[in-house]
Order: C-alpha cells, then sequence, then structure tokens
C-alpha cells in the first residue's frame, strides 16, 4: 500500500526541502527501532503510538555524526516557527493533540526519528497558528 506521505531518509534529501514545512515525530517505543542491527524504517504503523510530533519550516541541515553523516535521525535540523501537534505525557499515557506554537525563533531539533513534508492540512494549522502570532503576539 502506497503512503500519502513524502518522507525524508537523509540530510542531502532534507537539502532539498529548505524553506518547506516539515513534520516530525518519534514513536513511545522508538528504542526499539534503534537497538537493532538495522535501524527499522516503519512510520505508518497504526499499532503504535506517537509520543511527539512537531512541524516547522526548514531553514537549514547540519549532519552531526561524523560516522554517519547522512542519517536525519542524527542531524540537527533547524527551522522557525515550531508547532507542536502532538504530545503524549509519558508519566500519565495522557495524549494532547491540540496544535500550539512553541517555539517562534529559530531553534534545531535532533530528536527526530521520522521526517516528512507536511500535509495541505498540517500547512493550513502551521500558517493558522503563525498569523494569529502576529496578529496578538502571544503563544
Amino acid at each position: 500500500m502506497m503512503n500519502k506521505y513524502t518522507y525524508i531518509k537523509t540530510v542531502d534529501e532534507a537539502q532539498k526541502y529548505i524553506g518547506k514545512i516539515i513534520v516530525c515525530y518519534y514513536y513511545s517505543d522508538y528504542q526499539k527501532e534503534m537497538n537493532v542491527e538495522k535501524e527499522l524504517f516503519d512510520p505508518d504503523n497504526e499499532n503504535r503510538k506517537i509520543a511527539y510530533m512537531w512541524m516547522f519550516k526548514l531553514t537549514k541541515i547540519k549532519p552531526k555524526t561524523p560516522l554517519d553523516p547522512q542519517n536525519i535521525r542524527q542531524a540537527e535540523l533547524y527551522g522557525i516557527n515550531a508547532i507542536r501537534l502532538v504530545e503524549c505525557e509519558w508519566y500519565t499515557n495522557k495524549v494532547n493533540n491540540t496544535p500550539t506554537l512553541i517555539r517562534h525563533y529559530e531553534s534545531f531539533s535532533t530528536a527526530q526519528h521520522y521526517v516528512r513534508l507536511a500535509t495541505p492540512q498540517e500547512i493550513k494549522i502551521y500558517l493558522k497558528l503563525n498569523r494569529k502570532y502576529r496578529l496578538y503576539g502571544n503563544y
């Protein structure tokens, strides 16, 4: 089955999307994927729970590990206007899926396990929250 998302798997591939809105996330059981000989790629598994999902406009990428400079999971992804889409509190197992602008300034992420282009619906959320910030100055 073909999924509807455009995933970004390498640092070189991410360079093509500077200026675009990207979505990053990881599952609550992400350690299972990282503790195997070859990292797994299982982004659309409905049996897993997303622990944290956020999006931002990509401004630059810096490889973090010299041994694996193409690994998007270890790269520093810089962006502006970060919006939290999903957050699962590990101690209560409560899921917060209210989109919230969390950073208006440029920041970076090194915790992403999956990276993809934002969907049209996610882009609308991004634009709406950033417009609200420009008008009212709070988030």
